[in-house]
């Protein structure tokens, strides 16, 4: 009967393996403590920002779903993302 396991893994696999698991949950972390500030801002930059970056739709899209012009949105844009940043 065949025995069925797993091959031992090395300890640079092992190493490579570790640094990147800790390298995504930091990611994550940052992407959460972006998250919570984002909902710190005002309603019409959350709008804009989530649409753009989290949904990763156009200025043009973003304007359309918000019945709003480009210009706008691209102002919108602009002082959230410096609002923000204040926060971080």
């Amino acid at each position: 009967m065949e025995e069925i396991g797993f091959e031992p893994i090395d300890s640079q696999t092992l190493e490579a393996e570790r640094l990147e698991a800790e390298r995504k949950l930091q990611e994550h972390a940052d992407f959460l403590a972006i998250q919570s500030k984002i909902l710190e801002l005002p309603p019409k930059y959350q709008d804009v920002i989530t649409l753009r970056y989290f949904e990763r739709k156009t200025v043009k899209e973003v304007a359309e779903i918000l019945n709003t012009k480009e210009g706008t949105v691209k102002s919108l844009l602009s002082r959230g993302i410096k609002k923000l940043q204040k926060l971080l």
